[in-house]
This record gives structure tokens, sequence and C-alpha cells, in this order.
């Protein structure tokens, strides 16, 4: 609801001295003012509604930079990694360049060893969001 201005101002006179403000506006204009500003509004909501109900674009196809963006942050991430490597900040077995790193997970994956660590990973999170849901749902049903 919008606030609305107070449009009477006081007279001065014998009224206004004797207690009882003579008011140059009879409220017919506060009310129209009130009356074009919600008429305002209501336009306004009403084409923010429309704006839902129309197609996003007639434009088809892909946006470029909305695939390049984040492409360009990965290759930029890599970079990044292939220059520390290349700068020796750290021992290779410590911080192994991006080949290595790709190199070492397609041998993995070939014979298995990554599915069984993935596994692993899987079931004993699975079975700690278990016990949380068990725990949590007792302790909440004791606390009320």
């Amino acid at each position: 609801m919008p606030i609305t201005e107070r449009t009477d101002t006081t007279q001065p006179g014998p009224a206004s001295a004797a207690g009882s403000p003579l008011t140059t506006d009879d409220g017919y204009a506060a009310a129209h003012r009130q009356e074009r500003r919600a008429a305002h509004d209501d336009h306004e909501l009403v084409d923010g509604l429309d704006a839902l109900s129309e197609p996003q674009s007639l434009r088809t196809g892909v946006d470029p930079v909305a695939v390049l963006a984040p492409v360009g942050a990965l290759l930029a991430l890599v970079g990044v990694w292939q220059l520390a490597v290349l700068a020796e900040i750290r021992p290779v077995w410590v911080l192994p360049g991006p080949a290595d790193v790709w190199a070492s997970l397609a041998d993995d994956l070939g014979w298995g060893a990554s599915l069984a660590a993935v596994w692993t990973s899987l079931s004993r999170g699975l079975i700690g969001f278990a016990a949380a849901v068990v725990i949590g749902t007792s302790l909440g049903l004791l606390i009320g």
C-alpha cells in the first residue's frame, strides 16, 4: 500500500485561532492522487506478470558466452596448474601436472581401481548419512 502524503494545510485566520483549522483540500485531490498511484502500481505488477508469460527469446541455438565462459575458466585453471608445476612450486609427487593426473585417471579407470574407491567412498557417506538421519530424528522427537 503506497504511503499517502498529507495534503491538508492549516489556513491562518480566525477559525484556526479558535482551534478548528480550515483546510484547503477537501480530500478529493488526495484520494485522486492515491487512486492514480494505486493504478500505476497495479499496472507495473501486471507488466511484470506478463513478462513471465512471454517467450524468452526468438533466437534459437546456444549462447556462446554461456558456453565459453565456463570453458575459458576451466582452461585458465588448468593453465595456472600447469604453470605451477613448471615453476616447481612443489615436488612432482606432491603436485603432479594435469597430463600426469589424466594419464593416471585413465589407467585406474581401465582396470577398475577407481570404481572400487568411488564405491567405498559412497558407501561410507551413505552409512554416515543414514546414521545422522536416525540420530537426528530420534533426538528431534525426544526434544519435541
